[in-house]
């Protein structure tokens, strides 16, 4: 099989820890460094549906509050969003997800504290 360079291309940011892709479908583990499990392929697949449902209802909720008045907005602006990207940040490492090519790339990164300083060679 062909690799996958948005996957390859991961490792090369900046705190990289670890990262790995997801089928959009049904959440299975494509791609991982050798820390990554399935239930981290999970855990990311059920997170972004979770934000898509929050989108969701949240738009609903706007939508009921609009007037007579405001009936008449255009469909576009009507429409229900889709995330594709989300960040999730702990005290000592985040993760990033990005939906791309029926895929989830996700990266977890190191935090830097603010009590830490920077050596010589940062």
């Amino acid at each position: 099989t062909q690799r996958d360079e948005n996957f390859d291309s991961l490792s090369s940011l900046d705190n990289h820890i670890a990262s790995f892709t997801v089928n959009l479908e049904d959440g299975l583990l494509l791609d991982a460094t050798p820390d990554i499990t399935q239930t981290h392929a999970t855990a990311a697949y059920k997170l972004l549906q979770n934000v898509n449902l929050l989108l969701t209802k949240q738009q609903e909720n706007t939508n009921s509050y609009d007037t007579d008045a405001n009936k008449d907005v255009k469909e576009d602006e009507n429409r229900t969003t889709t995330i594709n990207r989300v960040s999730v940040a702990f005290q000592d490492c985040g993760y990033g997800f990005t939906v791309a090519d029926e895929k989830i790339y996700a990266i977890k990164y190191g935090i830097k504290s603010e009590t830490e300083q920077p050596t010589e060679d940062s």
